[in-house]
């Protein structure tokens, strides 16, 4: 996150900058709620890419603070769905921490306030294991 909010900040420094996390592993929520990098509970995640804490002295953390506008949480149903409508909708295989961002814009609770607005999305990763393959209807006959 930290990584592609400088590289939107220096090309679009006005951009409304939202990043998404999985709710299985809500460490930006809860960093930037406490104004710190803290521990918290990581469950199983489709998005494992995001799963897990960050270092306490992490220069991520201040990045992000000074460079985000907002996080947001997914859920992995969420995650899931996104995953699905990029390969039917798009043809793109997305691994889950690369379908988080889609995913948020399609939450509905989220309200992220998007109307009128050119948005984009960058997906990074294809690398989709078994259990988040799971989500990705097959093709053709089981074996």
């Amino acid at each position: 996150m930290s990584g592609t909010a400088l590289v939107v900040r220096t090309r679009r420094p006005g951009a409304l900058l939202i990043g998404a996390e999985a709710g299985a592993s809500p460490v930006w929520t809860r960093a930037l709620a406490a104004g710190r990098p803290v521990t918290v509970e990581v469950r199983p995640t489709r998005a494992d890419g995001l799963a897990g804490n960050m270092e306490p002295d992490s220069i991520t953390f201040d990045l992000v603070r000074a460079l985000v506008d907002r996080v947001v949480s997914v859920d992995e149903g969420a995650i899931g769905s996104a995953m699905r409508d990029l390969l039917a909708k798009e043809g793109t295989v997305a691994e889950g921490a690369a379908a988080t961002a889609v995913a948020a814009l399609l939450q509905p609770y989220s309200r992220l306030e998007l109307a009128g607005r050119r948005i984009g999305v960058i997906l990074s990763g294809r690398n989709v294991d078994r259990p988040a393959a799971d989500v990705i209807p097959r093709e053709g006959p089981s074996s």
